[in-house]
């Protein structure tokens, strides 16, 4: 008995080194990876005509915008039923350059928990919630492209391990945003 006591210990530690992908372990690496910012994107320039829902959507980016003091904002109704909206951040915003405009934080997405995870082979697929929070005061330019989104709303989101060399390895996730935004 005492001689099969070892070898049993052995095929034990040598079954939990080669098990799967724990939970807690998955968790953790998709954490580390959140918060990110949400951000909303403010075009350098809108053109639109008087009284169509684009001006009625220019209008609402300007008086928002209005409110923190990122931009300078023109508003020209010289051209003929057409009403052009220029914005144009302020030394210090907290704006990122983007395209033909800038992105803006709206709120911040955060990791809530994993909800089912699937192994095959030497890979491991994790689903996971993520959850809007912490509005910034341009959230509501986030709404007004988005008008169902709340604060508090959860997300599913997906995430790719690889077992590198007896370790389970976050190597993806379908998360549009990263930290550094």
């Amino acid at each position: 008995m005492r001689r099969a006591l070892p070898v049993v210990l052995l095929l034990a530690t040598a079954a939990c080194s080669r098990g799967g992908l724990k939970k807690a372990d998955a968790e953790a690496a998709i954490r580390a990876k959140y918060p990110v910012v949400v951000p909303v994107k403010v075009p350098s320039r809108v053109s639109a005509a008087v009284g169509s829902p684009e001006a009625v959507k220019a209008q609402a980016f300007m008086d928002n915008l209005q409110k923190t003091g990122w931009f300078d904002i023109a508003k020209d109704d010289s051209k003929m039923g057409t009403t052009v909206f220029t914005f144009t951040p302020k030394p210090g915003a907290p704006v990122q350059a983007s395209g033909k405009g800038w992105l803006v934080p709206a709120a911040q997405a955060v990791f809530v928990q994993g909800t089912h995870h699937t192994e095959q082979g030497s890979t491991a697929k994790v689903t996971y919630q993520i959850k809007l929070a912490n509005p910034t005061a341009q959230f509501p330019l986030f709404t007004l492209l988005h008008p169902t989104a709340r604060i508090g709303d959860t997300k599913p989101r997906h995430a790719v391990f690889e077992k590198q060399g007896g370790t389970w390895v976050l190597t993806g996730t379908d998360e549009t945003f990263t930290k550094g935004e």
